[in-house]
C-alpha cells in the first residue's frame, strides 16, 4: 500500500498489483475447478479504477455468473466502476474506515474524510452493492469512552450494511 496510516502494521509503502492478465488466469483455474465466489483481499483493489474496471470487463467477457468482493478505499469508488463491478459479479466491499471524526482521521493519516465515506457508502448501495465499513476502538487519539460512543455514532450514522469493529 503506498499510503502512511499510522496505525499499519506493514512498513513498506511500495504498492504492486498483479497483470489482469495473471489475475484472470487464475481465476480461470478455479472456475475449471467449479469455484464461482472469489475475494479479492488485496489492500486496495480499487486503488486503480481502470484496473477494477478491465478486470470486471474480462468476467463479463468470459460470462462467468461469479459473486466477488473486495476490499477498498473510498476516496477511490464511483457510479462507473460500480456499475460495471456490480454487472461482473461484485456483491459486496469492505472499506476501511478506521477514525469517526475527520480530526482522527487526519491524526491517523488516513487521508480520506467522513463525507467521503458516505457518499461512498452511498453510492455503493445505489450500485447495489453490499458496504461494510471496518473501524478501529483505541486509537491514541481516543482519549475516553465518550470518543469511542461518538465513533460508534458515526459508524451507525454512516448507513453502511455491515460495520466491523476491531480493537
Amino acid at each position: 500500500c503506498p499510503f502512511q496510516c499510522t496505525y499499519c502494521c506493514k512498513p513498506d509503502t511500495t504498492y504492486r498489483s498483479r497483470s489482469i492478465d495473471n489475475v484472470i488466469k487464475e481465476m480461470e483455474q478455479y472456475y475449471s475447478h467449479g469455484i464461482r465466489e472469489f475475494i479479492f483481499y488485496d489492500d486496495l483493489f480499487n486503488i486503480n479504477k481502470k484496473r477494477v474496471i478491465e478486470i470486471s470487463q474480462a468476467i463479463i467477457d468470459r460470462k462467468w455468473k461469479i459473486k466477488w468482493n473486495f476490499r477498498g478505499r473510498v476516496d477511490a469508488v464511483d457510479k462507473e466502476m460500480l456499475d460495471i463491478a456490480k454487472a461482473a459479479g461484485c456483491w459486496q466491499i469492505y472499506f476501511g474506515v478506521e477514525a469517526g471524526t475527520d480530526e482522527g482521521l487526519k491524526q491517523i493519516k488516513k487521508n480520506i474524510t467522513i463525507d467521503q465515506v458516505k457518499k461512498a457508502v452511498k453510492l455503493t448501495r445505489e450500485a447495489g452493492i453490499v458496504s461494510s465499513t471496518n473501524w478501529i476502538i483505541g486509537l491514541p487519539h481516543q482519549k475516553s469512552r465518550k470518543d469511542i460512543l461518538r465513533q460508534i455514532k458515526t459508524a451507525i450514522s454512516i448507513d453502511s450494511v455491515y460495520a466491523q469493529i476491531n480493537i
